[in-house]
């Protein structure tokens, strides 16, 4: 996108130009945002797993999993 930028003041686009570098680094600040509330929604979610899980088999054992 800093290349469209830097093509865009090279023609004389200014305004295209910073608008084109704004929108970029709105779109980086709202993916880094997104992307560390999703981190805290699922390392609040893996607080909720338990350690062991059963395992049954079609034979009706059941077997500790960790």
């Amino acid at each position: 996108m800093s290349v469209a930028a830097l093509g865009a003041i090279y023609l004389g686009f200014l305004f295209e130009g910073a608008t084109v570098l704004f929108f970029t680094a709105s779109a980086e600040y709202f993916e880094g945002y997104i992307e560390e509330r999703a981190r805290r929604t699922v390392e609040k979610l893996s607080k909720f797993m338990p350690d062991k899980a059963k395992n049954p088999s079609l034979m009706g054992a059941e077997k500790q999993v960790t």
